[in-house]
């Protein structure tokens, strides 16, 4: 029934209907709201948790879509508040529903998530992301999951290379 009306809701509302739905997030579980057909966007806009969102089962794709207004709602504090996508959805999870390197930086995702993920050196180059040999040593790298060939790519030369054992160009 709230979804049905929460257009209307939001228009009559208007710009204090933040400060009317406590009603909402005290008596209805983001679960149920989920069931009920609510969007990440919505449940953000009637001030739900993230952890409540998060937890209530949304995917990573339906977290992709919501991530603007995520990161506008929550401003500056955007990090502190998503450790609970972090403990729910893996760096791979969220690659694969479209979030970019800089956006699982955002997010708190360390350097072996996101190259466990699967991103490709250009991919983290183009990032905001320091990988340089100034910032990481190859093996480093190499313990985050990194080849050879993706080394290379970031700018590793064959010196950086060699010094780690067991590493090959």
């Amino acid at each position: 029934e709230f979804k049905r009306s929460y257009p209307a809701m939001k228009q009559l509302l208007g710009a204090n209907v933040s400060e009317n739905t406590r009603v909402l997030t005290e008596n209805y579980p983001a679960t149920n709201m989920k069931q009920a057909g609510f969007t990440v966007d919505e449940l953000l806009a009637l001030h739900y948790d993230l952890n409540q969102i998060a937890l209530a089962g949304y995917t990573a794709v339906e977290f992709k879509r919501s991530y603007p207004a995520m990161k506008q709602l929550l401003g500056a504090n955007v990090s502190e508040n998503t450790r609970v996508l972090t403990e729910n959805h893996t760096a791979e999870e969220m690659r694969e529903a479209g979030f970019t390197v800089d956006e699982l930086l955002a997010l708190h995702y360390d350097l072996k998530q996101i190259a466990l993920a699967g991103y490709t050196a250009v991919e983290l180059k183009r990032s905001n992301i320091k990988v340089s040999p100034e910032n990481h040593t190859a093996e480093e790298m190499r313990e985050a999951g990194f080849t050879d060939d993706e080394l290379h790519a970031l700018g590793y030369d064959d010196n950086d290379t060699r010094s780690t054992p067991g590493m090959s160009c």
